[in-house]
């Protein structure tokens, strides 16, 4: 089955790279015969069935493959076993490859696509089908999934542990189907730059892009989910490389979306929207690069790997030829735009701003590599460094929020709504000083976010959202953001945090909590040790719940995994994790006090939720 597998990916190769130059040939000789919407159901096919074979030997745990060998092992449970597919590199990228077949195939598909004409089929044609032969060239060369042991071993190596969650289950495949997505919306800005920007193009890429912008919006979500519960530190964002890469494309496709309202409204701004929808699909390269090229040190890495030249010459290339055609091609949508201080002015600049953030990343990311070319020692940024230069930025973004919707659209006015926002904003500022914080940070962070919890608030109880039955949208997006960025800015600037020694029967105080430390116990399974530790949570005297964190000793990788317990209430979470522990059930634990850190879970469900209600809603005015 792995020959088969591995031709079959070959014949995806060869029909990619045939079909990409039949298109080119079509679009040379001025005519198309649907031969690509065939092809592309061809290539869909031959990448379902590899997938399909891969799953198979996972779930059967076929030890004859070196990747099912790699990252499973006789006592995995089957969904664990299922989505051990991803976990390596190779699997990974048959992943991203299938979502990005599928949404060629859903694509073709599209009313929108039909009305297209032939020549900007052909073109975008040419450029999916050269996307996906990359992604079938690394399969069969650099990291092909179909390599087997010519003696199988009689046991696996076992999944890593800190995969076995459910928000690894599915934060990898939302987070590659976001990447996947955003190849439509790029290659058909580009086909549509080179014959002529339409409306109705754009309101396709609108759609497309947003859709891929809610999956990716979730996988970086559950990722934060999966971080907070399972890594044992208490966090959910450690600026971490492979979470900045990720963060990336959802900056750059974040200020498309902003900007593309102004395109469309304004007929403006044509080569700023095709080089930032282009800039997107790029960093989701560049994301992925991060991950598997090993270039960077990350927990969420790849060791290092060969595909990385590879990748950095895709990037290089994509780079040039979007920025050549961007600025080579002449632009249909082209007026001038006028009053900085209006809805679109805020708008285009609220995009750069995003753009800049791209660049504060980009560069504390990659100033390892940086620090080691230009002074031969590689020195990283921690967090301090984001939080001095990106938080402040984003503050600022949080604050234009709170006004945007009380301005003008084109003309430089203000309404009496938005002065009043101006002016809680800053009676924020100076309550919040005098009787919370002194930590300017925290103060601009805490007010921006608040204020715009009221002001997006009242817009959409003003407008009558709710009594006129009106669809959900946009503005019930920026109310998830805005309580994300309180949730974000309240957790980090109060959590605290103890070590303790405790012994069973004792207790310790913690800001006003009581916890007393009960029993514990011990159980033992084929494959790991489970040590169990009860502890009960009171307040007043008046018992609030139980928590019971864990140590787990797995045999086949020979390594101890902490399970942290979360006590949850409305604004406020407690959060142990047992650091180690003594045979008669002495204990070092971590407390940790994180207030508001699930409100960030509930901002997201409504900001992605809000999407889907968008994403519909401008599917019925596409038709």
């Amino acid at each position: 089955m792995a020959i088969l597998s591995y031709f079959i990916l070959m014949l995806g190769f060869f029909i990619c790279l045939f079909f990409s130059a039949l298109s080119i040939y079509s679009l040379y000789k001025k005519g198309n015969e649907n031969y690509s919407e065939i092809a592309q159901k061809i290539v869909l096919l031959c990448v379902a069935i590899c997938y399909f074979i891969l799953s198979y030997a996972f779930l059967k745990r076929d030890f004859s493959f070196v990747i099912v060998a790699d990252y499973t092992d006789t006592y995995l449970p089957w969904y664990y076993a299922l989505t051990a597919v991803w976990a390596g590199q190779e699997g990974s990228l048959l992943l991203w490859l299938l979502f990005v077949a599928i949404c060629g195939v859903v694509f073709s598909k599209n009313k929108m696509f039909e009305k297209l004409p032939d020549d900007a089929k052909n073109l975008f044609w040419s450029l999916f089908f050269a996307v996906e032969g990359v992604f079938f060239l690394l399969l069969i060369t650099f990291a092909n999934p179909f390599l087997v042991y010519s003696v199988p071993p009689k046991q696996g190596m076992g999944l890593n542990p800190l995969l076995m969650h459910p928000g690894m289950i599915f934060h990898p495949p939302t987070l590659f189907a976001g990447y996947a997505g955003f190849t439509i919306p790029a290659l058909l800005t580009i086909s549509a730059k080179m014959t002529g920007f339409k409306k109705e193009i754009l309101l396709v890429v609108k759609r497309w892009s947003l859709l891929s912008w809610i999956f990716l919006t979730i996988g970086i979500i559950l990722g934060m989910w999966w971080s907070y519960y399972e890594l044992g530190w208490g966090g959910y964002w450690a600026w971490d490389p492979v979470e900045n890469a990720s963060l990336i494309p959802w900056l750059c496709s974040t200020a498309f979306i902003h900007i593309s309202v102004v395109t469309q409204r304004e007929k403006a701004l044509e080569r700023s929207t095709t080089l930032v929808m282009a800039l997107t699909f790029v960093s989701c390269i560049l994301a992925t690069f991060l991950t598997r090229s090993g270039i960077i040190d990350s927990l969420h890495a790849f060791a290092k790997s060969p595909v990385g030249i590879p990748f950095i010459i895709f990037i290089l290339e994509a780079i040039f030829l979007f920025t050549f055609i961007t600025l080579y091609y002449p632009t249909t949508y082209n007026k001038p735009i006028s009053g900085m201080f209006s809805q679109n002015g805020l708008l285009i600049l609220s995009s750069w701003i995003f753009l800049g953030l791209c660049v504060v990343i980009i560069v504390g990311t990659m100033y390892p590599l940086i620090s080691k070319l230009m002074l031969h020692e590689s020195k990283g940024v921690g967090e301090d460094f984001y939080n001095r230069v990106f938080l402040p930025i984003a503050s600022f973004l949080i604050f234009i929020l709170c006004i945007c919707p009380w301005f003008k659209w084109k003309i430089e006015k203000i309404k009496k709504e938005g002065v009043f926002f101006i002016i809680v904003f800053l009676l924020l500022i100076i309550i919040l000083y005098i009787f919370v914080t002194k930590n300017l940070l925290l103060l601009l962070s805490m007010s921006a976010a608040f204020t715009g919890i009221l002001s997006v608030s009242y817009f959409i109880i003003s407008n009558k959202y709710f009594s006129n039955m009106n669809p959900l949208g946009k503005w019930e997006i920026h109310l998830g953001v805005v309580i994300i960025a309180i949730s974000i800015a309240i957790s980090s600037g109060f959590k605290d945090n103890g070590e303790f020694i405790i012994a069973k029967g004792q207790h310790i105080d913690f800001h006003g909590y009581k916890i007393v430390y009960n029993d514990f116990f011990k159980n033992n399974y084929e494959d790991k040790s489970v040590e169990s530790y009860v502890f009960s949570v009171y307040k007043n005297d008046k018992l609030l719940g139980k928590m019971i964190p864990k140590r787990i000793f797995f045999f086949i990788q020979n390594n101890i995994f902490s399970k942290v317990s979360v006590l949850k209430f409305i604004f406020d979470e407690l959060y142990i994790s047992v650091q180690q522990s003594t045979e008669d059930g002495v204990l070092k634990i971590e407390v940790q006090r994180n207030p508001m850190v699930h409100w960030i879970w509930f901002g997201s469900i409504i900001m992605c939720l809000s999407g889907l209600i968008l994403f519909f809603k401008t599917r019925e005015r596409v038709g």
